[in-house]
């Protein structure tokens, strides 16, 4: 500040911008109001130029100054996923978190008019391509495993998942980027125990890498600017050995996950459907493996919100 100039500095990419990418466009939900007292009464003007929106884009009226409810999504979206294991028990709860998920997913969809970003950037020029995520996730799989031990039909009842994930990046060009990650799974469900010894609560670790799309930027009518995205990766998980149930381990398998969601700032929204079949491995003797299951599928839709930070920024 200078007597009675207040000079601003925006940077593409950096502090400032609302989409940390170098995308030659800055988007900032802030910035300096004039106002204009020919203008229409009752309303307000904002801008460098009173009437004319800021090329910044997206600057909303003092009464308002944040235009979305960006916090709250946050708060609800985490105290969401730490209920999710114990209502998702229950059927109505699923189907009400999936309706609800829709519905979600379609709003965040809806651009404002007149409010997609162009990019002129020619070329990927990100001073910082490497990141880190952590984030945490729920995934729906409602899975049954049946076991004929001793004459008696023993069940494993995989209902849902509740897990911890962490990724390494690198942003090879504008929209793609490649990572690498791990997830610690945390299964719930119901299981007939056949041994004193043992774990009753399955558990698991899954590895995955592929790329991620990152589309063009578009501002939200409810939540902002966001940017779609699309992952596809190639994953490897398995199940804790030892448990308490006639078949005491299965295979580790290679399978997928798929996804489409949306990033804004360094949050990431993602929802999406992971593919798994381990086939059963060791069983306590007196199991009839004709009468056994012989795949226990953990796959099933997912939804994951996590942060991204540059430690190297």
């Amino acid at each position: 500040m200078d007597a009675n100039v207040i000079t601003l500095y925006f940077v593409d990419a950096h502090k400032g911008d609302d989409i940390l990418t170098q995308d030659g466009l800055v988007i900032d939900i802030g910035g300096p109001i004039v106002f204009d007292p020919t203008g229409p009464s009752g309303e307000t003007s904002f801008g460098p130029l009173g009437g004319i929106e800021c090329f910044i884009g997206g600057l909303t009226p003092v009464e308002n100054p944040t235009g979305y409810p960006g916090d709250a999504v946050r708060i609800i979206g985490l105290l969401m996923l730490v209920c999710l294991p114990v209502f998702m028990r229950y059927l109505l709860a699923r189907r009400i978190v999936t309706i609800t998920g829709l519905v979600v997913f379609m709003i965040i969809g809806i651009p404002e008019a007149g409010q997609t970003g162009e990019s002129t950037s020619e070329s990927y020029g990100h001073e910082y391509p490497f990141y880190l995520s952590a984030g945490v996730g729920f995934t729906h799989i409602d899975e049954t495993f049946n076991t004929e031990y001793l004459g008696s039909n023993y069940q494993l009842s995989v209902d849902n998942s509740v897990y911890p994930a962490f990724r390494f990046g690198y942003q090879s060009s504008e929209k793609i980027a490649w990572e690498l990650g791990l997830r610690l799974d945390y299964y719930s469900g119901d299981m007939d125990r056949a041994e004193s010894d043992g774990s009753s609560n399955p558990k698991g670790y899954t590895l995955f890498f592929g790329p991620v799309y990152t589309g063009q930027a578009y501002r939200c009518k409810y939540l902002g600017p966001l940017r779609p995205m699309v992952q596809l990766n190639l994953a490897y998980t398995l199940v804790h050995n030892d448990l308490a149930y006639p078949v005491t381990q299965f295979e580790p398998a290679v399978g997928g996950n798929i996804a489409i969601g949306v990033q804004r700032k360094s949050m990431d929204l993602r929802f999406g459907y992971r593919y798994f079949k381990l086939d059963r491995d060791n069983t306590l003797s007196g199991v009839d493996a004709s009468s056994t299951s012989s795949e226990l599928e953990l796959s099933g839709f997912f939804m994951e919100l996590s942060y991204r930070f540059w430690p190297w920024h």
